[in-house]
């Protein structure tokens, strides 16, 4: 089986509300996941302003994001207990 979005855990903001976390499950096994808002901001518009603007730009572009967190999982880009980072470079392919 392949890691997939949970959409079951509602993403949250994290980091002193500097990124948006959101998990992964692949069966039993879950990973947690983030992505700053200076990468949606590159993803545009670059004038998110508030938390609630973050997470609709993540929302936005959600597919995109755990497309790039599974394949970093896949990778085996964590162990479980470590947070995978999505980064602009991650969702270039």
């Amino acid at each position: 089986m392949a890691f997939v979005f949970d959409e079951k855990t509602a993403p949250d903001l994290a980091n002193w509300r500097q990124s948006v976390r959101f998990w992964m499950v692949d069966g039993p096994r879950r990973a947690p996941c983030q992505i700053g808002f200076s990468t949606l901001r590159e993803l545009g518009p670059e004038n998110l302003e508030n938390d609630r603007q973050c997470l609709a730009q993540f929302y936005l572009h959600c597919a995109m994001i755990a497309a790039a967190a599974a394949r970093l999982l896949s990778a085996g880009a964590s162990d479980g207990s470590s947070i995978v980072q999505v980064m602009l470079a991650n969702l270039i392919t």
